[in-house]
């Protein structure tokens, strides 16, 4: 249960009331948040996030892992209306890259867990979960459009207004907004809300004024499109949102009037539950979304939740076969035995929310899909077949979804450790990578695929992110006689780690793996840095691994130690002005 008072309506109030939430661990959050496919840290990082994560979670919400997911390509007659090349993510050295206009669907019954972006992305996908869309028979374009802008509107307030209160930020980064920066301190800093104990008032403060005038501007400039059918333009830094609505309709228009979603939303969903059908209700439900978000008290039933969350999976099946449908002839086999067991399965969906379906039942009509579609493999194309069974889930039949999704992980390994994965099965490598505990959280491929032994943890940690140090490139300069302490620092992409010594004798010089270098546990200790469009990698003797983290402390160094850091890339010298 999380508790806020009735009504939050004022900046001053909201942040009273995120003070007093923050004095106490919440008695069963984070066992509501457990288990549902994400980080659970993630979803408790500020007071506002675990309001909309625990909202999310008693209906139901979970994520998929995007690396396990089968992606469903779309038929050429539903892609976008710009060029956009591929409509499935691919695999780009261990990162599985989302295509424009195709990161995410308002629709989605699930929310997606990408390891490889920042943790604030996991309540942006479960307010979006929250929020819902807008759909209707006769959809028109610009209805499209406003539904679009309208179901953004949440989560880029929340991301940019609400989601700062009481989040902790390294010190470069305090009391600003990131945007697109990917601050790998800031996200090192993430803890629950309630450990973070020296937030900044006066910050917090700035971050609620923001928001709810954010909220009120967006909301006045939709309603005036809803009036006059034109668009509004808001003026603010860095973000448009309508442009980026009509991003979304070119990419989706196709999509969104397509057989397959109609069939979908019409079998599967219920207006007013999971979507609506007019402007004027949206609306409506944004802001009782907005007032849950920030007043009253937030429950969780975990029997309903879980009934809740099989009838999201059931949704997110039913929507994928729809879509494979479309690559096959109406008249096929296959779409006459699977159309009706999409019947039953709407109809027992549609029974849940009455409370007249249970998780189990769900489930089965869940396996019974998975079957027909497995039976009926040979009429889709083969990459459709292959993707059909593959929903990425790491919480329910964790085995089954592994093996499904491991052909598709595998070939991510092998962008990611080119080297590294030559004599190794991709397959068999993937289920190892996958049923791993690190599977599950947010870093890179590079990295949690290290579970594969020393060979492949290197090559990771080597070709990892960063890869640049932009101020470096820019201002470094060449230190001539003494520097002062404040003018040096570490290259932002540097990295320490210890490796058996013959894994290093084969890289490095042998001499590497002599003393000063080797250590008693017959470890070498290496650093690497990006610099000049490549890595350098380095032994650490005991001498310089002391003088880098005299760097790092601030603290003064020999001339000598300088220049030695400074042209091997290791520390960056900024002499700024005179």
């Amino acid at each position: 249960m999380l508790t806020f008072p009735d009504r939050v309506s004022t900046p001053p109030a909201l942040i009273d009331a995120c003070t007093a939430a923050a004095a106490a661990a919440p008695d069963g959050l984070l066992a509501a948040l457990t288990g549902i496919g994400a980080p659970p840290l993630e979803l408790v990082s500020t007071p506002i996030s675990a309001r909309i994560s625990m909202l999310a979670a008693s209906r139901g919400a979970a994520f998929f892992h995007h690396d396990l997911r089968g992606y469903i390509a779309m038929p050429p007659e539903l892609e976008p209306e710009v060029e956009v090349g591929e409509t499935v993510p691919v695999w780009i050295e261990g990162v599985r890259e989302e295509p424009k206009y195709f990161s995410f669907f308002t629709e989605s019954p699930l929310a997606p867990f990408n390891p490889n972006t920042r943790s604030k992305w996991r309540v942006h996908e479960l307010l979006h979960g929250l929020v819902g869309f807008f759909w209707r028979p006769e959809l028109t374009r610009f209805e499209a459009y406003l539904g679009a802008r309208l179901c953004e509107l949440l989560p880029v307030v929340h991301w940019y207004g609400y989601d700062e209160i009481r989040r902790p930020r390294c010190p470069r980064h305090a009391g600003t907004l990131l945007y697109r920066t990917h601050c790998l301190d800031c996200e090192a800093r993430l803890i629950p809300y309630w450990q973070h104990t020296d937030s900044d008032r006066a910050v917090d403060l700035a971050a609620a004024q923001r928001a709810m005038a954010h909220f009120d501007a967006e909301l006045a400039a939709a309603r005036q499109e809803r009036r006059t059918g034109r668009r509004v333009i808001t003026h603010r830094p860095r973000l448009d949102s309508s442009s980026d609505a009509i991003g979304y309709l070119k990419g989706h228009w196709n999509r969104l009037t397509a057989w397959s979603f109609g069939a979908w939303v019409e079998r599967f969903l219920i207006d007013g539950v999971d979507y609506r059908s007019s402007i004027g209700s949206l609306i409506d439900h944004i802001v009782d979304t907005h007032t849950a978000m920030l007043s009253g008290t937030i429950d969780h039933d975990p029997q309903r939740a879980a009934v809740l969350r099989a009838r999201r999976v059931l949704q997110d099946v039913g929507y994928r076969s729809l879509l494979a449908l479309e690559w096959i002839d109406p008249e096929d086999a296959a779409a006459a035995a699977i159309e009706p067991l999409l019947d039953a399965a709407g109809q027992l969906a549609g029974d849940a929310v009455a409370g007249q379906s249970t998780a189990e039942a769900l489930q089965q009509a869940t396996l019974g899909l998975l079957d027909a579609l497995a039976v009926h493999a040979d009429r889709f194309p083969a990459p459709i077949a292959a993707a059909l069974p593959a929903l990425g889930l790491t919480w329910w039949r964790q085995e089954a979804h592994i093996r499904a999704g491991a052909s598709q992980l595998g070939a991510g390994l092998v962008s990611a450790f080119p080297a590294a994965m030559e004599d190794i099965d991709p397959v068999a490598a993937a289920e190892v990578v996958a049923a791993d505990p690190g599977f599950q959280t947010t870093a890179s491929l590079r990295v949690r695929g290290g579970v594969l032994g020393e060979p492949v943890a290197l090559e990771g940690w080597l070709n990892d992110l960063p890869r640049r140090d932009p101020d470096a490139e820019l201002f470094a300069g060449v230190p001539e006689g003494a520097v002062p302490p404040e003018s040096l620092r570490l290259n932002t992409t540097l990295r320490r780690r210890r490796f058996a010594a013959p894994l290093v004798a084969e890289l490095l010089d042998p001499s590497a793996i002599e003393a000063p270098f080797l250590g008693e546990d017959g470890t070498v200790e290496l650093c690497a840095v990006w610099w000049g469009g490549g890595p350098r990698l380095i032994p650490l003797d005991p001498e310089t691994a002391a003088a880098i983290d005299s760097v790092a402390a601030g603290e003064a160094l020999s001339s000598e130690s300088i220049e030695a850091l400074v042209a091997a890339g290791v520390a960056v010298y900024l002499p700024g002005t005179s």
